[in-house]
Protein backbone atom coordinates (compact mmCIF):
# COMPACT_ATOMS: atom_id res chain seq x y z
CA UNK A 1 0.00 0.00 0.00
CA UNK A 2 2.65 2.63 0.92
CA UNK A 3 4.81 1.92 -2.67
CA UNK A 4 1.34 2.43 -4.48
CA UNK A 5 0.77 5.97 -2.86
CA UNK A 6 4.51 6.68 -3.08
CA UNK A 7 4.26 6.10 -7.00
CA UNK A 8 0.95 8.17 -7.31
CA UNK A 9 2.93 11.17 -5.61
CA UNK A 10 5.63 10.71 -8.00
CA UNK A 11 3.73 10.74 -10.53
CA UNK A 12 2.13 13.67 -9.35
CA UNK A 13 5.45 15.48 -9.02
CA UNK A 14 6.58 15.05 -12.45
CA UNK A 15 3.50 16.29 -14.12
CA UNK A 16 3.96 19.10 -11.77
CA UNK A 17 7.76 19.41 -12.46
CA UNK A 18 6.82 19.06 -16.68
CA UNK A 19 3.99 21.76 -16.17
CA UNK A 20 6.84 24.81 -14.96
CA UNK A 21 8.74 23.11 -17.98
CA UNK A 22 6.40 24.44 -20.17
CA UNK A 23 7.18 28.31 -19.69
CA UNK A 24 10.51 27.27 -20.60
CA UNK A 25 12.30 27.58 -24.23
CA UNK A 26 12.34 23.65 -25.57
CA UNK A 27 13.03 22.35 -29.08
CA UNK A 28 9.51 20.61 -29.11
CA UNK A 29 6.28 21.07 -28.52
CA UNK A 30 6.09 21.28 -24.62
CA UNK A 31 2.04 19.47 -25.28
CA UNK A 32 4.17 16.05 -26.12
CA UNK A 33 5.38 16.37 -22.74
CA UNK A 34 2.01 16.88 -20.42
CA UNK A 35 0.63 14.01 -22.68
CA UNK A 36 3.31 11.63 -22.65
CA UNK A 37 2.08 8.36 -21.38
CA UNK A 38 1.76 7.27 -17.47
CA UNK A 39 4.01 4.67 -16.32
CA UNK A 40 3.69 1.04 -16.63
CA UNK A 41 3.51 -1.53 -14.37
CA UNK A 42 7.13 -2.13 -14.45
CA UNK A 43 8.31 1.26 -14.52
CA UNK A 44 6.54 2.45 -11.25
CA UNK A 45 8.30 -0.60 -10.09
CA UNK A 46 11.23 0.62 -10.89
CA UNK A 47 10.54 3.99 -9.63
CA UNK A 48 10.11 2.22 -6.61
CA UNK A 49 12.83 0.41 -6.35
CA UNK A 50 14.93 3.45 -6.42
CA UNK A 51 13.00 5.45 -3.23
CA UNK A 52 13.47 2.00 -1.52
CA UNK A 53 17.06 2.22 -1.38
CA UNK A 54 17.56 5.81 -1.35
CA UNK A 55 15.19 6.33 1.21
CA UNK A 56 13.13 9.30 -0.03
CA UNK A 57 11.00 10.47 -2.82
CA UNK A 58 12.87 11.35 -6.08
CA UNK A 59 11.10 13.31 -9.21
CA UNK A 60 11.91 11.86 -13.21
CA UNK A 61 13.42 14.11 -15.52
CA UNK A 62 12.36 14.28 -18.72
CA UNK A 63 14.66 15.09 -22.12
CA UNK A 64 14.02 18.31 -23.71
CA UNK A 65 15.70 17.49 -27.01
CA UNK A 66 12.91 14.79 -27.74
CA UNK A 67 10.03 15.30 -25.56
CA UNK A 68 8.36 11.97 -26.25
CA UNK A 69 11.58 9.84 -25.06
CA UNK A 70 10.75 8.68 -21.56
CA UNK A 71 13.28 9.07 -18.85
CA UNK A 72 13.19 5.54 -17.74
CA UNK A 73 15.73 3.45 -20.79
CA UNK A 74 14.67 -0.03 -21.07
CA UNK A 75 18.28 -1.40 -22.82
CA UNK A 76 20.26 -4.47 -22.38
CA UNK A 77 23.91 -2.83 -21.44
CA UNK A 78 26.20 -5.78 -20.82
CA UNK A 79 25.00 -7.82 -23.45
CA UNK A 80 23.89 -10.50 -21.13
CA UNK A 81 20.16 -10.98 -22.85
CA UNK A 82 18.63 -9.19 -19.85
CA UNK A 83 17.54 -5.27 -20.14
CA UNK A 84 19.01 -2.79 -17.78
CA UNK A 85 17.12 0.02 -16.16
CA UNK A 86 18.33 3.78 -16.91
CA UNK A 87 16.67 6.02 -14.82
CA UNK A 88 16.96 10.33 -15.00
CA UNK A 89 15.69 11.71 -11.97
CA UNK A 90 16.03 14.33 -9.08
CA UNK A 91 15.75 14.64 -5.47
CA UNK A 92 15.72 17.97 -3.73
CA UNK A 93 17.97 15.86 -0.58
CA UNK A 94 20.30 15.08 -3.26
CA UNK A 95 21.88 18.23 -4.52
CA UNK A 96 19.76 20.05 -7.66
CA UNK A 97 21.74 18.50 -10.62
CA UNK A 98 20.27 15.60 -12.70
CA UNK A 99 21.23 12.28 -11.29
CA UNK A 100 21.47 8.63 -12.98
CA UNK A 101 20.93 5.37 -11.84
CA UNK A 102 21.14 1.97 -13.02
CA UNK A 103 18.94 -1.13 -12.02
CA UNK A 104 19.03 -4.96 -12.51
CA UNK A 105 15.81 -6.92 -12.71
CA UNK A 106 16.27 -9.95 -9.94
CA UNK A 107 13.74 -12.42 -8.90
CA UNK A 108 11.49 -10.52 -6.96
CA UNK A 109 11.74 -6.85 -8.62
CA UNK A 110 14.73 -4.31 -9.21
CA UNK A 111 17.59 -3.93 -7.74
CA UNK A 112 20.12 -0.48 -7.92
CA UNK A 113 23.17 -1.36 -8.65
CA UNK A 114 24.62 2.17 -9.67
CA UNK A 115 23.86 5.44 -9.00
CA UNK A 116 25.84 8.89 -10.12
CA UNK A 117 25.88 12.74 -10.11
CA UNK A 118 25.09 14.22 -13.31
CA UNK A 119 26.73 17.68 -14.86
CA UNK A 120 23.43 20.08 -15.11
CA UNK A 121 20.08 20.60 -13.68
CA UNK A 122 17.97 19.53 -16.75
CA UNK A 123 18.54 16.54 -19.76
CA UNK A 124 18.53 17.65 -23.37
CA UNK A 125 19.00 14.41 -24.83
CA UNK A 126 19.24 10.41 -23.45
CA UNK A 127 20.01 7.60 -25.80
CA UNK A 128 22.36 4.61 -26.08
CA UNK A 129 25.45 4.52 -28.82
CA UNK A 130 27.68 2.15 -30.39
CA UNK A 131 31.11 3.26 -30.36
CA UNK A 132 33.28 0.38 -30.41
CA UNK A 133 31.60 -1.84 -32.78
CA UNK A 134 31.71 -4.91 -29.53
CA UNK A 135 28.82 -6.31 -27.88
CA UNK A 136 28.92 -3.45 -24.89
CA UNK A 137 26.87 -0.32 -25.32
CA UNK A 138 27.26 3.06 -24.38
CA UNK A 139 25.17 5.47 -22.63
CA UNK A 140 25.06 9.29 -24.11
CA UNK A 141 23.58 11.06 -21.55
CA UNK A 142 23.33 15.36 -22.41
CA UNK A 143 23.29 17.59 -18.92
CA UNK A 144 21.85 20.81 -19.42
CA UNK A 145 20.62 23.79 -17.31
CA UNK A 146 17.18 25.91 -17.37
CA UNK A 147 18.08 28.09 -20.23
CA UNK A 148 19.15 24.99 -22.23
CA UNK A 149 22.39 27.36 -23.73
CA UNK A 150 25.69 24.69 -22.74
CA UNK A 151 25.05 21.33 -22.77
CA UNK A 152 27.78 18.93 -20.92
CA UNK A 153 27.26 15.52 -22.77
CA UNK A 154 29.14 12.75 -21.36
CA UNK A 155 30.00 9.62 -22.45
CA UNK A 156 29.22 6.67 -20.10
CA UNK A 157 31.31 3.22 -21.17
CA UNK A 158 29.87 0.00 -19.24
CA UNK A 159 32.62 -1.88 -17.86
CA UNK A 160 31.91 -4.60 -15.54
CA UNK A 161 27.88 -4.32 -15.85
CA UNK A 162 27.73 -0.84 -14.92
CA UNK A 163 28.74 2.56 -16.03
CA UNK A 164 32.23 4.50 -16.42
CA UNK A 165 32.62 7.90 -17.19
CA UNK A 166 34.56 7.81 -20.89
CA UNK A 167 34.87 11.50 -21.84
CA UNK A 168 32.59 14.78 -21.24
CA UNK A 169 32.13 17.44 -23.79
CA UNK A 170 31.31 20.95 -23.08
CA UNK A 171 29.11 22.18 -26.15
CA UNK A 172 26.22 23.88 -27.77
CA UNK A 173 24.79 21.59 -29.19
CA UNK A 174 26.15 17.78 -31.00
CA UNK A 175 24.49 14.77 -32.86
CA UNK A 176 25.16 11.02 -32.42
CA UNK A 177 25.19 9.19 -35.82
CA UNK A 178 27.14 6.53 -38.65
CA UNK A 179 28.67 10.08 -40.38
CA UNK A 180 31.61 7.81 -41.93
CA UNK A 181 29.26 5.35 -42.82
CA UNK A 182 31.69 2.77 -40.81
CA UNK A 183 28.45 1.01 -39.02
CA UNK A 184 29.52 2.36 -35.65
CA UNK A 185 28.24 5.54 -34.36
CA UNK A 186 29.95 9.43 -34.34
CA UNK A 187 30.32 12.55 -32.40
CA UNK A 188 30.05 15.41 -33.73
CA UNK A 189 29.34 18.55 -31.71
CA UNK A 190 30.12 22.20 -31.46
CA UNK A 191 32.31 23.60 -28.79
CA UNK A 192 34.73 27.04 -28.35
CA UNK A 193 38.40 26.79 -29.35
CA UNK A 194 41.20 27.61 -26.94
CA UNK A 195 41.04 31.42 -26.33
CA UNK A 196 36.78 31.17 -26.43
CA UNK A 197 35.90 33.46 -29.20
CA UNK A 198 35.28 30.99 -32.68
CA UNK A 199 33.15 28.15 -32.63
CA UNK A 200 34.74 24.59 -33.52
CA UNK A 201 32.49 22.05 -35.02
CA UNK A 202 34.52 18.96 -34.19
CA UNK A 203 33.81 14.60 -35.56
CA UNK A 204 35.03 12.41 -33.20
CA UNK A 205 35.19 8.78 -33.42
CA UNK A 206 36.93 5.56 -32.68
CA UNK A 207 38.34 2.85 -34.68
CA UNK A 208 36.14 0.09 -33.55
CA UNK A 209 37.91 -1.94 -30.85
CA UNK A 210 36.70 -2.55 -26.66
CA UNK A 211 39.59 -0.39 -25.72
CA UNK A 212 40.02 2.30 -28.18
CA UNK A 213 39.66 6.06 -27.34
CA UNK A 214 37.74 8.09 -28.74
CA UNK A 215 39.57 10.40 -31.63
CA UNK A 216 39.40 13.83 -33.33
CA UNK A 217 38.81 12.75 -37.33
CA UNK A 218 37.92 16.98 -38.18
CA UNK A 219 37.61 19.87 -36.86
CA UNK A 220 36.14 22.83 -38.83
CA UNK A 221 36.22 26.50 -37.24
CA UNK A 222 33.76 28.90 -38.03
CA UNK A 223 35.01 32.11 -39.33
CA UNK A 224 32.52 34.49 -37.03
CA UNK A 225 34.23 35.39 -33.76
CA UNK A 226 31.79 34.59 -30.68
CA UNK A 227 29.62 33.13 -33.11
CA UNK A 228 27.13 30.95 -31.46
CA UNK A 229 25.17 27.13 -32.43
CA UNK A 230 21.59 27.16 -32.02
CA UNK A 231 21.17 23.80 -33.89
CA UNK A 232 23.13 20.53 -34.78
CA UNK A 233 21.37 18.10 -36.78
CA UNK A 234 21.59 14.57 -39.04
CA UNK A 235 19.98 15.22 -42.66
CA UNK A 236 19.32 12.73 -45.22
CA UNK A 237 20.74 14.01 -48.31
CA UNK A 238 21.07 12.94 -52.21
CA UNK A 239 24.66 14.56 -52.08
CA UNK A 240 25.77 11.60 -49.43
CA UNK A 241 25.02 8.54 -49.29
CA UNK A 242 26.52 8.69 -45.64
CA UNK A 243 23.99 11.96 -45.39
CA UNK A 244 25.28 15.21 -43.77
CA UNK A 245 25.57 16.91 -40.88
CA UNK A 246 23.94 20.32 -40.94
CA UNK A 247 25.15 23.69 -38.54
CA UNK A 248 23.11 26.55 -37.46
CA UNK A 249 24.84 29.42 -35.75
CA UNK A 250 24.32 33.42 -35.73
CA UNK A 251 26.82 36.28 -35.22
CA UNK A 252 26.93 39.04 -33.24
CA UNK A 253 25.09 41.16 -35.81
CA UNK A 254 22.08 38.38 -35.67
CA UNK A 255 22.49 37.04 -38.88
CA UNK A 256 21.60 33.89 -39.02
CA UNK A 257 23.24 31.31 -40.85
CA UNK A 258 23.61 27.41 -42.11
CA UNK A 259 26.13 25.08 -43.08
CA UNK A 260 26.24 21.31 -43.83
CA UNK A 261 29.44 19.15 -43.96
CA UNK A 262 29.26 15.31 -45.62
CA UNK A 263 31.99 12.32 -45.33
CA UNK A 264 33.85 12.09 -48.72
CA UNK A 265 36.63 9.44 -49.70
CA UNK A 266 38.19 9.81 -46.07
CA UNK A 267 37.60 13.37 -45.19
CA UNK A 268 34.44 15.83 -44.83
CA UNK A 269 34.07 18.19 -47.92
CA UNK A 270 31.59 21.34 -47.46
CA UNK A 271 28.43 20.72 -49.63
CA UNK A 272 26.50 24.03 -47.84
CA UNK A 273 28.68 27.10 -47.45
CA UNK A 274 27.54 29.72 -45.19
CA UNK A 275 26.87 32.62 -47.66
CA UNK A 276 23.89 30.24 -49.25
CA UNK A 277 21.30 30.20 -46.62
CA UNK A 278 21.77 33.69 -44.07
CA UNK A 279 18.91 35.69 -42.92
CA UNK A 280 18.50 38.48 -40.10
CA UNK A 281 16.71 37.33 -37.09
CA UNK A 282 17.13 39.62 -34.01
CA UNK A 283 14.27 37.76 -31.68
CA UNK A 284 15.18 36.44 -27.91
CA UNK A 285 14.61 33.01 -29.45
CA UNK A 286 16.94 31.10 -32.15
CA UNK A 287 16.12 29.65 -35.39
CA UNK A 288 17.37 26.13 -36.57
CA UNK A 289 16.93 23.56 -38.93
CA UNK A 290 14.29 21.00 -38.15
CA UNK A 291 12.40 18.28 -40.63
CA UNK A 292 9.15 19.62 -40.65
CA UNK A 293 7.85 17.15 -43.18
CA UNK A 294 9.59 13.99 -41.46
CA UNK A 295 11.03 12.49 -44.32
CA UNK A 296 14.55 12.48 -42.77
CA UNK A 297 15.77 15.56 -44.54
CA UNK A 298 16.53 18.69 -42.43
CA UNK A 299 14.75 22.36 -43.72
CA UNK A 300 16.42 25.30 -43.03
CA UNK A 301 14.22 28.29 -42.12
CA UNK A 302 14.25 31.57 -43.84
CA UNK A 303 12.02 34.77 -43.68
CA UNK A 304 10.63 35.94 -47.02
CA UNK A 305 10.52 39.95 -46.95
CA UNK A 306 7.35 41.11 -48.50
CA UNK A 307 5.07 44.50 -48.46
CA UNK A 308 2.05 42.05 -47.60
CA UNK A 309 3.60 41.09 -44.03
CA UNK A 310 1.98 44.27 -42.57
CA UNK A 311 3.25 43.85 -38.70
CA UNK A 312 6.81 43.27 -37.82
CA UNK A 313 5.51 40.45 -35.44
CA UNK A 314 3.84 38.21 -38.04
CA UNK A 315 6.56 37.43 -40.95
CA UNK A 316 6.20 35.10 -44.45
CA UNK A 317 8.82 32.05 -43.73
CA UNK A 318 9.56 29.06 -45.88
CA UNK A 319 11.27 26.12 -45.01
CA UNK A 320 13.84 24.59 -47.66
CA UNK A 321 15.97 21.88 -47.98
CA UNK A 322 19.52 23.40 -49.44
CA UNK A 323 21.65 20.30 -48.95
CA UNK A 324 20.44 18.76 -52.50
CA UNK A 325 21.57 19.35 -55.81
CA UNK A 326 18.34 21.95 -55.94
CA UNK A 327 16.83 23.42 -53.10
CA UNK A 328 13.43 22.35 -52.45
CA UNK A 329 10.91 24.51 -50.24
CA UNK A 330 9.03 21.69 -48.32
CA UNK A 331 6.22 24.49 -46.31
CA UNK A 332 4.88 28.18 -46.83
CA UNK A 333 3.54 29.94 -44.23
CA UNK A 334 3.10 33.26 -41.38
CA UNK A 335 5.43 32.80 -38.36
CA UNK A 336 4.13 34.45 -35.14
CA UNK A 337 6.87 36.46 -34.09
CA UNK A 338 5.71 37.17 -30.60
CA UNK A 339 3.57 33.56 -30.03
CA UNK A 340 6.34 32.03 -31.49
CA UNK A 341 4.44 29.61 -33.71
CA UNK A 342 4.35 28.85 -37.39
CA UNK A 343 1.18 28.32 -39.12
CA UNK A 344 1.29 26.66 -42.62
CA UNK A 345 -0.95 28.20 -45.28
CA UNK A 346 -1.18 26.56 -48.86
CA UNK A 347 1.35 27.05 -51.36
CA UNK A 348 -1.05 28.58 -54.15
CA UNK A 349 -1.82 31.85 -51.49
CA UNK A 350 1.50 33.02 -52.01
CA UNK A 351 1.81 36.71 -53.24
CA UNK A 352 -1.87 36.85 -52.97
CA UNK A 353 -2.92 37.20 -48.97
CA UNK A 354 -1.64 39.64 -46.89
CA UNK A 355 -1.43 39.32 -42.61
CA UNK A 356 -2.21 41.68 -40.42
CA UNK A 357 -2.31 42.22 -36.53
CA UNK A 358 -5.90 43.16 -35.52
CA UNK A 359 -6.85 45.77 -32.74
CA UNK A 360 -7.62 42.67 -30.46
CA UNK A 361 -4.65 41.30 -30.67
CA UNK A 362 -5.94 38.73 -33.11
CA UNK A 363 -4.67 37.92 -36.40
CA UNK A 364 -5.83 37.68 -40.24
CA UNK A 365 -5.14 35.84 -43.46
CA UNK A 366 -6.82 38.14 -45.75
CA UNK A 367 -7.13 38.14 -49.62
CA UNK A 368 -5.06 40.94 -51.38
CA UNK A 369 -6.97 41.72 -54.27
CA UNK A 370 -10.76 41.60 -52.65
CA UNK A 371 -10.13 42.17 -48.54
CA UNK A 372 -11.46 39.21 -47.46
CA UNK A 373 -10.13 37.40 -44.21
CA UNK A 374 -9.49 33.56 -45.29
CA UNK A 375 -8.60 33.10 -41.79
CA UNK A 376 -8.31 34.52 -38.23
CA UNK A 377 -6.40 33.25 -35.50
CA UNK A 378 -6.72 33.73 -31.76
CA UNK A 379 -5.47 33.31 -28.83
CA UNK A 380 -7.40 32.17 -26.46
CA UNK A 381 -7.36 32.91 -22.29
CA UNK A 382 -7.31 29.35 -20.18
CA UNK A 383 -10.65 28.09 -19.53
CA UNK A 384 -13.47 26.74 -21.71
CA UNK A 385 -13.93 28.13 -25.19
CA UNK A 386 -16.74 27.20 -28.28
CA UNK A 387 -14.54 27.38 -31.69
CA UNK A 388 -17.52 28.83 -32.91
CA UNK A 389 -19.10 28.45 -37.01
CA UNK A 390 -16.17 27.45 -39.41
CA UNK A 391 -13.93 27.23 -36.35
CA UNK A 392 -11.36 24.67 -34.42
CA UNK A 393 -9.41 25.12 -31.47
CA UNK A 394 -6.01 23.91 -31.37
CA UNK A 395 -3.41 23.35 -28.74
CA UNK A 396 0.41 24.13 -28.96
CA UNK A 397 1.88 24.12 -25.72
CA UNK A 398 0.27 25.99 -23.04
CA UNK A 399 -1.20 28.42 -26.24
CA UNK A 400 -4.27 27.75 -27.35
CA UNK A 401 -5.43 29.29 -30.37
CA UNK A 402 -8.84 29.64 -32.24
CA UNK A 403 -8.75 29.07 -35.65
CA UNK A 404 -11.54 30.40 -37.97
CA UNK A 405 -11.97 29.94 -41.61
CA UNK A 406 -13.91 31.60 -44.32
CA UNK A 407 -16.05 29.37 -46.18
CA UNK A 408 -13.67 29.67 -49.16
CA UNK A 409 -10.97 27.53 -47.57
CA UNK A 410 -12.18 24.20 -48.35
CA UNK A 411 -11.81 21.24 -46.17
CA UNK A 412 -8.34 20.04 -47.40
CA UNK A 413 -6.80 24.03 -46.98
CA UNK A 414 -8.76 23.75 -43.80
CA UNK A 415 -6.58 20.24 -42.54
CA UNK A 416 -3.54 21.11 -43.64
CA UNK A 417 -3.55 24.47 -42.02
CA UNK A 418 -5.11 23.54 -38.60
CA UNK A 419 -2.53 20.56 -38.39
CA UNK A 420 0.97 21.44 -39.44
CA UNK A 421 1.52 24.00 -37.24
CA UNK A 422 4.11 23.91 -34.73
CA UNK A 423 6.36 25.72 -32.00
CA UNK A 424 9.31 27.55 -32.86
CA UNK A 425 10.36 29.12 -29.16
Amino acid sequence: MKKAVRTCIICILALALLAGCGRMRGPDNIIDLLSSPRLSKNESRIVSAITDGLGQEIVLKYPKRNTKSSPILMTDLDADGKDEAVVLYSSPNLGANVRMAVLRSTDDGWRMIYDTEGYGTEIYDFSVADFTNDVSKQLMVGYTFSDFAEKMLTVYRIKDGVPSQMRTYSCQDYTVRDVTGDGISDLVYAGVNANNQNTQIKLMSCDGTRDSRIEEKFSYTISMPNSRVTGLGFTRTELSETGAFLVDYYDTYKRTYTQAFAWNGGDIAEILPSNVVQKIWAEDYPLYSRDVDRDGSLETPTIIESELAGDDSLRFMEWTDFVREQPKRKMYGVCDVTGGIYYPIPDEWQDLVRIERNEDGSWSVIAADNDRQLIRYEMLPHGEAESGENGVIVTQGLVRTRITFDSTVNTIQRNYISTRFFRLR
